[in-house]
């Protein structure tokens, strides 16, 4: 199984600067290890600590809550939520006494990945534990295979063994934008860039590219578009950043642009090596 670190491990979303300074009436939080620059034990509310009941926060005007969660005498149990600013789900933990359940969802909705961990309480701090992955999916719905992204073949190889590249935001004036990278197999990797504002989710594209073990050149060979992107120019590439005899930085630059006025540019990194 391949695990995961949690909470701050990759954040789905670009909340933590951006939310009103609303903190829930106990010293803990669900979903995270940190908040707002706080530690989970340690949030300005902790003189609070017996709270049951319910707590969710908004991000501005926006209607839909940005986490919602409960408590019982001030530690979170059962189900914590966090969305995108399009209002769908993008996280949800689900809590007992000593650990965790959680699924995290792309901007469309589909499922990403169901994980599970242990959390523990230390030190007036609220630690969950790396998660393992039971079960991940791809951007099209499938489900991922645990198979080796290692080749057999001699020459250019991925070197982390984890599928999931970094995590990017891009921002083109009320557009947001989340873009993913993952390695399929030990020869093809994806990318999605999905695009939704405060009220909708608007789309996404879908990039497939192979690795040639022998050159170490990375080369798009599909491209899958879907939703409403009419106003908006998405262009990518593949492109070396750093290269020796036997490791290479590589990966996808990202340039997206709206009605040719607004533009911004996104590297996605990776390195390989030669064997």
């Amino acid at each position: 199984m391949r695990t995961l670190l949690v909470c701050c491990f990759f954040s789905l979303i670009a909340f933590a600067d951006e939310f009103e300074k609303g903190f829930p009436p106990a010293r803990y939080i669900g979903l995270y290890n940190e908040y707002l620059g706080f530690k989970n034990g340690n949030l300005p509310n902790n003189s609070i600590s017996n709270y049951t009941g319910e707590w969710r926060i908004r991000k501005g005007n926006n209607s839909f809550s940005c986490i919602d969660g409960y408590y019982k005498a001030g530690k979170p149990i059962g189900v914590w939520k966090e969305y995108y600013e399009s209002g769908i789900l993008a996280m949800q933990y689900s809590y007992d006494e000593s650990r965790y359940f959680c699924n995290l969802y792309y901007p469309d909705g589909n499922s990403q990945i169901f994980s599970e961990g242990t959390i523990e309480y230390k030190n007036n701090e609220l630690i969950h534990s790396p998660s393992t992955i039971i079960c991940a999916w791809d951007f099209y719905g499938d489900k991922l295979s645990e198979g080796s992204i290692t080749s057999s073949q001699a020459g250019w190889q991925w070197t982390d063994v984890d599928m999931i590249f970094p995590l990017r935001f891009a921002e083109i004036g009320k557009v947001k934008c989340s873009i993913y990278g993952f390695r399929k197999n030990s020869n093809i990797c994806y990318l999605a860039v999905f695009f939704y504002t405060t009220e909708t989710f608007l789309g996404k594209a879908i990039f497939e590219a192979q690795l040639n073990h022998s050159t170490g050149m990375l080369t798009i060979y599909k491209k899958n578009f879907s939703g409403n992107l009419e106003n908006l120019q998405l262009e990518v590439k593949t492109k070396i950043t750093k290269t020796t005899e036997t490791k290479q930085e590589t990966g996808f630059e990202i340039k997206i642009a709206k009605e040719n006025i607004l533009s911004s540019t996104t590297f996605l990194p990776f390195t390989i090596e030669k064997k």
